[in-house]
């Protein structure tokens, strides 16, 4: 997976997704795994899917999970598939500086 090949998955899902939002409604994707770190540091990495935190509540993130999530036609036809990872599972840290130290936090 090449960074153009991530960031033209999610120009489709926001094109999709420009036909069923509300006015002043907007979705959030935070990307974890190997797809943020393909488009943070354009590292070379095989898979197949973008994992993204679940926003509980979110009709705007199910909804891309029903157009783009595993086994659709658009994750077909693209060779990609949306998937929403419980919040917490793996650990996300906080905001650079926000330490015990007002340190940097890295997690491996």
């Amino acid at each position: 997976m090449r960074q153009d090949e991530i960031l033209q998955f999610l120009q489709a899902i926001d094109a999709e997704l420009a036909l069923h939002v509300a006015e002043g409604e907007r979705l959030d994707l935070y990307l974890i795994g190997r797809s943020a770190l393909i488009l943070r540091y354009g590292l070379d990495l095989a898979t197949r899917d973008v994992d993204i935190v679940h926003i509980h509540g979110s009709a705007l993130q199910g909804k891309a999970l029903d157009l783009f999530g595993k086994g659709t036609r658009n994750a077909e036809r693209l060779g990609f598939f949306l998937e929403s990872v419980p919040q917490g599972l793996p650990a996300i840290p906080g905001p650079l500086g926000s330490g015990p130290l007002g340190s940097d936090q890295v997690i491996s």
